[in-house]
């Protein structure tokens, strides 16, 4: 889930792994400023809330958030650029065979995989292959055809 989407209408909750019994609320504290480039992760402190005495520091815990996940498309990794800070994918009109920009969030990268979220639609496609020399309007010839 994008920490941005984090909001006040979210239960979060934070499970002690070695009861799975024992269970408390808790609020965002601190978001961290920087987003770790590698990872795509961000640190995140909670305020428990009525913290039971089997909780310490250093336990091991789970965290649940409730609510809706934003909608997201898995695409190759290759298929997003970063231009100007923000992570973009090429989109083709079927009308005019042609390129469009589309600016997306990335939620997560695992592997090969990126799951992304934005502008796109069921059935458009997308470019995954030399994307960094692309430009928008640009007239392109499909060699595979893969749709989202």
């Amino acid at each position: 889930m994008p920490l941005g989407a984090l909001d006040d209408n979210q239960r979060i909750r934070v499970i002690l792994q070695l009861d799975e019994q024992v269970s408390v609320a808790a609020k965002v504290r601190q978001l961290a400023p920087q987003i770790n480039a590698e990872t795509r992760t961000q640190r995140v402190r909670l305020a428990l809330q009525h913290m039971p005495d089997s909780f310490r520091p250093g336990s091991t815990v789970t965290v649940e958030i409730s609510g809706d996940a934003p909608p997201f498309h898995e695409l190759p990794g290759s298929a997003v650029v970063e231009r100007d800070g923000l992570s973009q994918v090429w989109v083709i009109d079927p009308s005019t065979s042609t390129l469009v920009a589309r600016t997306v969030q990335v939620l997560t990268r695992t592997g090969s995989k990126v799951r992304i979220s934005g502008e796109l639609h069921e059935g458009e496609k997308v470019v995954t292959a030399g994307v960094n020399g692309m430009q928008s309007g640009q007239k392109i010839r499909m060699q595979r055809e893969v749709s989202l």
